[in-house]
């Protein structure tokens, strides 16, 4: 059983603090659920299901200082997303914000930035569901960090550009 009060990041939720566990009744059956609070989303509250594989599998510790800098190190060598298909694009980017990977959140964030850069130098924008995809990417990249290094969501950017160029 996870610690109440420890920090996890959840899907898409980010960053969550596991604030106790409840018992439910839903559609006849009792379960008892991990609640979980966003810390981005005050107001939410996530419940995952105790002794669901993949739901609690879904639950995974935060990063530590030292994988963050080695990912944020490593951002110059990551990989660009090819895809141009925009509907298999669309569920590839779906696929990598769901896994929680940082790597390859990471590398979807560089992608997009240099697709969206390349166009701009055209006189075009970037594709909204593509631009929704970094968004969200770097959310969820800049909540974890963020929570990790003791930074405000806001300076985990410049965290990223110093430890690049350094």
């Amino acid at each position: 059983m996870l610690a109440i009060h420890s920090l996890v990041c959840y899907r898409q939720n980010g960053v969550c603090e596991i604030v106790g566990t409840e018992t439910k009744t839903l559609a006849g059956q009792t379960q008892e659920y991990y609640v979980l609070k966003p810390l981005r989303s005050q107001g939410a509250t996530v419940f995952v299901p105790i002794g669901n594989p993949q739901l609690e599998a879904a639950m995974r510790p935060l990063v530590t200082r030292e994988e963050i800098f080695c990912l944020v190190s490593n951002i110059p060598d990551c990989h660009a997303v090819e895809e141009q298909n925009p509907r298999t694009r669309k569920e590839l980017f779906t696929a990598i914000l769901n896994s929680g990977d940082h790597a390859e959140l990471l590398a979807l964030v560089q992608s997009i930035r240099r697709q969206r850069d390349a166009l701009q130098q055209e006189g075009k924008k970037l594709r909204v569901a593509d631009d929704t995809a970094m968004k969200r990417a770097e959310a969820l990249l800049n909540d974890e960090f963020s929570a990790v290094l003791g930074i405000p969501p806001a300076k985990v950017e410049a965290y990223i550009r110093e430890t690049v160029h350094a």
